[in-house]
């Protein structure tokens, strides 16, 4: 009787054993005997085929954003100013000198890959260097090899001011019949592919050294006179 116990208890021990502590089957035991094992990779494929394919991929990456991306955002656009269709008046009174300005720029694409839409164009007119009037243009959308013409047009008064250095500096130069003045333009654009726009990088226009003479009789509006009828172009806001 002894002995029976004694073995029923060790069978209950053991069983208690195998659940708490399962017996671990080693991982090469469980591969069928008809399956052979994984071969380690090939030094050759780490060493080249793996860089060239990544290499591969990164080139062809920078190789279609510099075509799509960067080369279309860094075309020169050409704007050129219209001295026939512009003109522009300079009224001197005892209170102050009354300026208008109707500047015509032309604005062309020189490209036949893509459209080019000038989202905010800022303009200013300078006289000696300094602000005399400001101007928000209606922004505009210029074909493959096309061109079309803006309307920059300022008006401003200025205090007819002794102590104003630009008052009496413009009040002589519109006793000679002359005024130099200067435009700048801000432009933001955004190049047309297929149905996409992309954001390209602003574009500075400067138009320097644009004389407006007086008229020959009464009531006629200044002629303007250009030395040369291209803008100056530049890039973040340098020229």
């Amino acid at each position: 009787m002894d002995v029976e116990n004694s073995r029923a208890n060790s069978a209950v021990v053991l069983a208690h054993s195998n659940q708490e502590y399962p017996i671990s089957i080693p991982a090469a035991a469980a591969v069928t005997a008809g399956q052979p094992p994984q071969p380690p990779p090939s030094p050759v494929c780490e060493k080249y085929i793996y860089p060239c394919f990544k290499f591969s991929i990164i080139t062809v990456t920078v190789f279609v954003c510099t075509l799509f991306l960067v080369i279309p955002a860094l075309v020169i656009p050409d704007f050129r100013v219209e001295p026939a269709s512009s003109s522009g008046s300079f009224n001197v009174s005892t209170s102050a000198i009354s300026v208008h300005c109707d500047i015509q720029i032309r604005v062309g694409n020189p490209s036949s890959y893509f459209r080019v839409n000038y989202t905010r164009v800022r303009a200013t007119l300078k006289y000696g260097g300094k602000r005399l009037s400001g101007a928000l243009l209606d922004p505009l959308v210029v074909g493959k090899k096309k061109q079309a013409t803006v309307a920059a047009v300022f008006e401003s008064k200025v205090s007819n001011c002794r102590n104003s250095w630009q008052a009496v500096t413009l009040n002589s130069s519109v006793s000679r019949g002359e005024v130099s003045v200067d435009v700048e333009l801000e432009v933001g654009r955004r190049i047309g592919l297929g149905e996409w726009w992309i954001s390209a990088f602003d574009v500075t226009i400067s138009c320097r050294d644009m004389i407006f003479t007086s008229p020959s009789s009464e009531g006629q509006d200044w002629a303007l006179i250009t030395p040369s009828e291209l803008c100056d172009i530049g890039f973040f806001g340098y020229i």
